[in-house]
Formats: structure tokens, sequence, C-alpha cells
């Protein structure tokens, strides 16, 4: 079962009150950084490192929550790949969303391998959070980060 997979069953099972919450990883999987609620405690050096740069294009009331997302996508790794889909980056972000986002935010398609470059990535996602709210990110929707 894959990540999304993950997330949905643990969303059916906490809104039917079916079991107790589970202890939550960052991507990293290192244990020292689990947490069981939200916000998350101090993230992580390789999520961390992005709070200045996540502070630049996001309100200050939503950065802990984008690195949160942050660490539960990627871990914090702009290199990262989803083998199961087209998500990539810092957030995850799809190819269909990122081509849908003005090229004047990204600075080039999916193809060009900007998803990959750190500030085109947070541009993103704070462009797609500023329109649509964190609704874009499964991770968001299955209850974490909230």
């Amino acid at each position: 079962m894959g990540l999304s997979g993950v997330l949905v069953s643990l969303a059916l099972c906490w809104a039917s009150n079916g079991c107790d919450p589970p202890e939550i990883y960052y991507a990293d999987t290192d244990a020292s950084h689990h947490h069981s609620a939200w916000p998350a405690p101090t993230p992580p050096p390789q999520v961390e490192q992005w709070r200045s740069m996540v502070s630049t294009y996001l309100p200050a009331s939503e950065v802990d929550r984008a690195l949160c997302l942050i660490g539960y996508e990627s871990g914090g790794d702009p290199d990262a790949d989803n083998p199961g889909s087209t998500s990539a980056g810092l957030f995850q972000v799809l190819r269909a969303t990122w081509d849908g986002i003005p090229t004047s935010i990204t600075g080039g398609s999916y193809s060009s391998g900007r998803v990959y470059h750190p500030e085109a990535n947070v541009k993103a996602a704070a462009w797609l959070q500023d329109r649509y709210g964190w609704a874009q990110w499964s991770t968001y929707n299955g209850g974490l980060c909230q």
C-alpha cells in the first residue's frame, strides 16, 4: 500500500473512531523525529533548513504547517520523487498541477526540471495554498499538519 493508501486508511480509521491514532513519522523515518499530533515539534534539520525560504513566500501563520508538509512529503529532500506518481520536489507537486501554475511563478515546466528547484517548488506551493488552501496535498487531507 502506498503513502496515499495509508493516509486514506488512517483517515477512515480515525473518522470512524475505530482505532487509536498511531505515531506519525516524517518522511525520513528517523524515530527521533516522530510525533503523534500537530503542530509538530521542531522539524528535523533537513526540513528546518527551508524555514527562511518558506517564510519568504507564505504567511507567517502557515510556515509551520508548510514545514510539516515538507517533512511528510519529501523529508526535506528537494530531489525527492514519488515512484508511484509524478509528484516531485519539496512539496511533491504533481506534473499536471505544476504545469497548471503560471511559469512566472515556477520558472518553467515540469519537464524543464524546475520542480526540483527548492525556491520554485516553495513558490508553487505558496501559489497553490493562496488559491486553494492546503487541500492540494493528500497528507493534509489525511489529517496531518492540520
